[in-house]
């Protein structure tokens, strides 16, 4: 039998952030999942690191929480610095 290949982690600072927000606000995580309009199940998801929202998700994400967990927060230390790359040789906007 095949071992399964473990899926990279998915947990960034907005994952602490996430979790810190709705602690602080007595917001479940059902209540919150209702409110994004999406499962409970991919709210703790996100919040154990196994996935990261998609751009939409990060969105409604920002917004919701008044700006606390920014979309931007969602990106690894690997893609923060592709970034940051790409921004020196003039690839991307800031």
């Amino acid at each position: 039998m095949a071992k399964r290949k473990r899926q990279p982690d998915a947990r960034t600072p907005a994952v602490k952030e996430l979790r810190a927000f709705l602690d602080e606000n007595g917001i479940t995580v059902s209540a919150a999942a209702k409110d994004l309009s999406m499962s409970h199940v991919g709210v703790l998801s996100w919040l154990s690191g196994k996935t990261r929202p998609d751009c939409a998700a990060r969105k409604r994400l920002d917004k919701w929480t008044g700006g606390r967990v920014p979309e931007c927060l969602w990106l690894t230390e690997a893609e923060r610095q592709l970034i940051q790359k790409q921004r020196a040789f003039g690839g991307v906007a800031a």
